[in-house]
This record gives structure tokens, C-alpha cells and sequence, in this order.
């Protein structure tokens, strides 16, 4: 019963199910640029205080636990995914891809006690960098948006790549980023994390896991489309007039994730031995 708690409280900073309404409030509800840093270090916070919840994290010996916490990861994922086909406003949809990507860092951590470690830490570190960047990318170009007046309809983004390609291009790299879009970061974390479920002889939770990142990207690369459809009778607009920092921070995580993508093999190599 208390380490079913304790997974039970930790899904609230890790913004999962059961407790992840607060990521889609925070979301519609306060500025992107806020909303970046809370639940970004909400994520990264949350799986380090699982991944510490046992000494190597979730120890062989704690079986139960284990086995809760496996549920849980599933019962995330397929959240994630149901709601994201059901979203309609671009701050909740980051959120519930958010959620998504922190529901992959729980079966990264399960890999730590249940069999061989093999993948399970390079796979933690990596996906704790790419989904942060990506996170961070997406709701930075979200607050650039904003801020030239565009709304948080999904609807608003379409055409977007020919009213501002210079505000499409980032959004689009963060929306395929957080998607798993081949070949991008995203998808070599997850594929990791899956390699690491199948490890630890927990392939049935690596097989949900596949189905969950298909149907949560579906919403996100069918936004990634309408970019560039035809725009119809909205008026193009420019970024220039929105803060450059705001601007600075989208170009530096989407580069960041560019590189990690392109440097995986020296960077899982200094994961493993961070490890």
C-alpha cells in the first residue's frame, strides 16, 4: 500500500494519470514561456524522485511496487493517447504530449529493477534531454504565437507555414520531435526506453507503449500537415515584433534536439557511463 502511494503522488510532478489535470490547466491557462519551465522540471524532478524511490529505483525485490508501477505506465500511456485525439487547443495538446513523454520516463525507470539494467539508464538520460528540449521548443514557438496575436485553436495553425515559415519551421521540428517522428531524438529515446521494457522482460509493456506513441502522434503530425495547407482567409503576420529572447530559446532547444539527434551515438555513450 505505500509504495502504491508513493507512485500515486509522484504522478502528480510527473503529470501522468491519475493526477494530470493540472498540466492541461497550467497549460490554457498561463503564458507557454511559464507553463515550458513548470512542467518540464515538474517531469524531470518527478522521475528522479521515482527513479530514487529505491535504491537502483524500482528493486527486484519490490515486486509489488514494480507491478503497480508498470499498470500505472500503461494506464498513462493509453491516457495520453485517447486525449490527445480528443484535444482541440495547441496548449493542451502539448501538455497531453507532455504527459506522454513523461509516461515514457516511468518505463525507462520500471527498467532499473525488474531484470538486466542493459538500456534502461542510457535510455532515462537520453529521453530526459530530448523530451525536455522538445517540451521547451514547442511551448516557446507557442509563446511566439501569442504574442503576434495567433489563437489556441488547432484551427489557427493551418496555413501557418505560409503566413510565417518562420514561426512553422520550430513548431513543426518540436510537434515531430515530441511525436517520435523518425528520424528525430524523439524516436531514438523511445525506441531505447522500448528496448529497455523488452530487457526487462516487460514486453507487454513496451508493446502498449508502441501502440500509445502511434495513436498520440497522430493529432500532433495531423497539426505538422495543416502548416502547410492552404491558408485560406487568415492575414499573414510576422515574428520580428515578438520578444527575441522568446525567439532565441525556440531556435536553441530545436538546434539542441537537431544536434542530440545527429550526436546520439557519442551522447548515449556518455550517458551509459553517467550512468
Amino acid at each position: 500500500l505505500g509504495g502504491a502511494l508513493v507512485l500515486l503522488g509522484l504522478s502528480f510532478p510527473l503529470g501522468i494519470l491519475p493526477l494530470r489535470r493540472w498540466t492541461e490547466r497550467t497549460a490554457e491557462s498561463v503564458p507557454a514561456v511559464p507553463t515550458a519551465f513548470v512542467t518540464v522540471m515538474a517531469m524531470t524532478g518527478g522521475a528522479a524522485a521515482l527513479l530514487r524511490a529505491d535504491a537502483g529505483g524500482l528493486d527486484v525485490v519490490w515486486h509489488p511496487q514494480v507491478g503497480v508501477g508498470s499498470v500505472l505506465a500503461a494506464l498513462a500511456l493509453a491516457g495520453a493517447a485517447v486525449l490527445a485525439l480528443r484535444e482541440s487547443r495547441t496548449s493542451r495538446l502539448l501538455a497531453v504530449a507532455g504527459s506522454s513523454q513523461a509516461a515514457f520516463l516511468v518505463v525507462a525507470v520500471i527498467g532499473f529493477g525488474s531484470g538486466p539494467v542493459g538500456e534502461a539508464p542510457s535510455a532515462l538520460l537520453f529521453g530526459l534531454v530530448v523530451f525536455g528540449l522538445s517540451s521547451i521548443a514547442a511551448f516557446a514557438a507557442l509563446a511566439v504565437l501569442q504574442t503576434a496575436g495567433l489563437g489556441d485553436d488547432l484551427r489557427d495553425l493551418r496555413g501557418l507555414a505560409h503566413r510565417s515559415p518562420a514561426a512553422a519551421v520550430p513548431l513543426a521540428f518540436a510537434l515531430a520531435t515530441m511525436a517520435g517522428a523518425p528520424p528525430l531524438g524523439g524516436f531514438v529515446a523511445r525506441l531505447l526506453i522500448v528496448i529497455a521494457a523488452f530487457d526487462s522482460n516487460y514486453g507487454w509493456l513496451a508493446m502498449v507503449a508502441l501502440a500509445a506513441v502511434v495513436v498520440t502522434a497522430l493529432p500532433l503530425l495531423r497539426v505538422v500537415a495543416s502548416m502547410w495547407a492552404e491558408a485560406g482567409d487568415e492575414q499573414p503576420f510576422t515574428t520580428y515584433a515578438t520578444p527575441r529572447l522568446g525567439r532565441m530559446v525556440t531556435a536553441f532547444c530545436c538546434l539542441g534536439a537537431f544536434y542530440v539527434t545527429v550526436l546520439a551515438q557519442p551522447i548515449l555513450l556518455l550517458a551509459r557511463g553517467g550512468a
